[in-house]
């Protein structure tokens, strides 16, 4: 996506907007399709659909997903780690207008910390080199 400078505004691939806009000269094109090697397939949430308790885990939900291109028969049960956007969990209790429990909080907390120690330490490694 462009602003009206020009500047592209990019986001990572759980659609979360990186810190600043970079000019057309400081991006470069790796490939139209790229691939990462290591990586497992990432698929699209179209929506959360229900959730449901997790046995002997007070406070902790899995999630029914809807995912983006398939049908209602192929909808899975994921747990909270399987999310790589935790704002798609946010926003289903949003719109339910109910609250998520202490204990998803933390969840989300923690991971959001560990994704922000993650960048940290990819921009301290990219300056070394």
């Amino acid at each position: 996506m462009r602003n009206q400078g020009g500047a592209y505004i990019l986001q990572d691939k759980t659609g979360e907007l990186l810190p600043s806009k970079y000019p057309p000269e400081q991006l470069k094109s790796v490939s139209e399709e790229p691939t990462i090697s290591g990586e497992e397939k990432h698929y699209v949430v179209e929506a959360i659909i229900a959730h449901r308790p997790i046995k002997n885990k007070k406070g902790i939900y899995e999630y029914l997903i809807r995912w983006k291109g398939y049908n209602a028969d192929e909808d899975t049960w994921q747990v909270f780690e399987d999310f790589d956007n935790v704002n798609t969990i946010i926003s289903y209790w949003r719109k339910l207008g109910k609250n998520m429990s202490d204990e998803e909080k933390q969840l989300i907390n923690n991971k959001r910390k560990n994704k922000s120690e993650e960048q940290r330490s990819r921009k301290k490694n990219k300056t070394r080199t």
